[in-house]
């Protein structure tokens, strides 16, 4: 008997069964590959927001630290500056000192040499 117009559009209930477990079985293939494929996009998030943290860590380590180095060398450069007026003044004051010393040998040499002459004068009388 030939099949009906309804069968043979719809092709028979054993097809339909076979057509509806193919089209699970391919369901079930990209249910699965779907579900790989989020897995594999959510470790790679994880796997980026881990990277920005540690990005973000070494930036703040790095800005802390050139901070503390601008300090330290604004710090050593002041302590530089005390050191060298210190300095400055010290040689400054012992300049002074051998100018004064300086005179005072002159004018003791300068007694000296009249006190020779003077000396000299009274042994020559």
């Amino acid at each position: 008997m030939p099949p009906s117009d309804i069968e043979s559009e719809h092709g028979g209930d054993e097809s339909d069964h076979e057509t509806n477990s193919k089209m699970q079985k391919l369901l079930d293939v990209y249910k699965n590959k779907f579900a790989q494929l989020r897995n594999a996009y959510n470790e790679v998030e994880r796997e980026k927001d881990h990277i920005k943290n540690i990005l973000q860590q070494h930036q703040d380590t790095s800005i802390k630290r050139q901070t503390e180095l601008r300090e330290k060398i604004k710090l050593e450069r002041q302590t530089k500056e005390q050191n060298e007026t210190l300095y400055r003044k010290e040689i400054s004051l012992r300049d002074n000192k051998i100018e004064e010393l300086t005179q005072q040998l002159t004018v003791q040499n300068d007694r000296a040499q009249v006190d020779q002459e003077e000396i000299r004068n009274l042994r020559e009388k």
